[in-house]
């Protein structure tokens, strides 16, 4: 591709991007809730689960007024060696993103 070529789809995928984001700007995000202020955390792991290789996967989820606002799902790369390893792995990956 050639320098015009690859500017010219630059421009056309800038074009795009800001057309929807003017198509966009009256939606919103609403959260339902009695106590609009909590954020409440929830994690799980499964260790050695995969039955193929014995990776052990771990999760998260953040919800705030009862809607999900960020979460994770992760199958861990090492071999774990206890449960407790695999639920301080999880909760710390949590309490990071919490930060």
């Amino acid at each position: 591709l050639c320098l015009s070529t690859l500017s010219r789809r630059v421009l056309t995928f800038v074009k795009h991007i800001f057309s929807y984001l003017r198509n966009i700007e009256n939606l919103q995000l609403t959260f339902r809730s009695d106590d609009p202020t909590l954020v409440e955390r929830f994690t799980d792991s499964d260790y050695a689960g995969n039955t193929h290789n014995q990776k052990s996967k771990s999760g998260y989820v953040f919800t705030y007024g009862g809607e999900s606002i960020s979460w994770r799902s992760k199958l861990h790369e090492c071999t774990i060696l206890s449960t407790t390893e695999v639920e301080y792995i999880v909760v710390s990956g949590a309490t990071k993103e919490a930060i």
